[in-house]
């Protein structure tokens, strides 16, 4: 896969609340598609290239996420990234009634499929729990007391 979106991703984005997408990839080409008109190309450009910057600098504290979500009060931020240096950004609306599972499941496909277990877990959080906003569902990660 080149980096571009495929196909089928992007009829679902269209149908999930996805106001922008972009793609940087791994040679820092970039594509982006906006459904919004509150959202300018230099926006979306401009917040892809610090989300990627963001999620890549958690490497140096040995820290690889496959996924990272940004929520807002009217927008959730998601970036995908793939092992071959690839990263989708999601822009999706903040609402309650849009199928976080659903986008979950397109990050994943962009991922290639792989998921881990903190995937898994959150996936059956949001979809499995019965809570009407997936923000009111426990921290699965413990508070850890500092050194």
């Amino acid at each position: 896969m080149n980096g571009q979106v495929p196909a089928e991703i992007e009829s679902r984005l269209q149908q999930t609340g996805v106001a922008a997408w972009g793609v940087r990839t791994w040679d820092g080409n970039l594509y982006q598609r906006s459904y919004a008109v509150w959202l300018s190309t230099a926006q979306i450009e401009q917040t892809i290239a610090r989300l990627v910057l963001a999620a890549e600098s958690l490497q140096y504290q040995q820290l690889h996420p496959k996924r990272i979500c940004w929520i807002f009060a009217n927008l959730r931020l998601y970036l995908a990234s793939r092992g071959d240096g690839s990263s989708l950004v999601l822009f999706v609306e903040n609402r309650p009634e849009l199928p976080v599972v659903e986008t979950h499941t397109i990050l994943d496909e962009w991922i290639g499929g792989a998921s881990t277990d903190t995937d898994r877990f959150e996936n059956a959080r949001t979809s499995n729990s019965g809570l009407q906003n997936p923000e009111q569902a426990p921290d699965p990660i413990p508070n850890i007391a500092p050194l």
